[in-house]
């Protein structure tokens, strides 16, 4: 997955602020085990999930902070793996879609879900859950695919359409947010 490591220039470059908050990378190890307690199977969803958490493990909620001036996709930061553990513990079982799991989020309910079950017609899909939006019930397909979600974000730097603002965070404009995330997620319903 070489596009995490060109978001991983992109946010370095666009928001250091940012960088310097994601939390040091989980070992393999770590990760398989938590994979593993989660019921996570699929051999591509595993692999996809070792090489974004060997990357960086996300940003670690801070009730002092404002979790939003760290955001960088539009939707929320990279959760941590624990604390991915710990929503699916507390509300996974039976709330959520069979083999779908958080891994961005806003912390205040909106998240971005990866599914992973093989049997699903959104395989491989992230999925957009937000009790903000009533109209989202109960999920929407959001980007095609995790790459992806990391490519529209990488345009949407690029492009303009996301500029980091330390001490304020992510300033979007939408309507270029929306043209770029519905030219690389065709099969999404969100943007249609």
């Amino acid at each position: 997955m070489n596009f995490i490591y060109k978001f991983d220039t992109i946010i370095k470059h666009h928001s250091n602020f940012l960088y310097e908050r994601l939390q040091e990378p989980k070992s393999e190890k770590e990760i398989l085990k938590i994979l593993d307690d989660l019921g996570i199977k699929d051999s591509l969803a595993r692999t996809q999930l070792v090489e974004l958490y060997s990357w960086k493990d996300g940003v670690a909620y801070d009730t002092t902070e404002y979790t939003n001036l760290y955001n960088f996709t539009g939707r929320g930061v990279l959760l941590p793996l624990s604390f991915v553990q710990d929503l699916y513990n507390l509300n996974g079982n039976g709330s959520w879609e069979v083999g779908t799991i958080p891994i961005f989020g806003n912390y205040k309910g909106d998240y971005l879900f990866y599914d992973t079950n093989s049997k699903s017609i959104n395989y491989n899909m992230i999925l957009l859950y937000s009790k903000s939006s009533l109209s989202i019930s109960p999920m929407m397909t959001f980007y095609d695919s995790i790459e992806s979600m990391f490519h529209t974000n990488i345009e949407c730097f690029k492009s303009g359409a996301f500029q980091y603002i330390d001490g304020k965070g992510l300033i979007v404009d939408v309507e270029k947010m929306f043209d770029i995330s519905r030219q690389l997620n065709p099969k999404s319903q969100y943007w249609q």
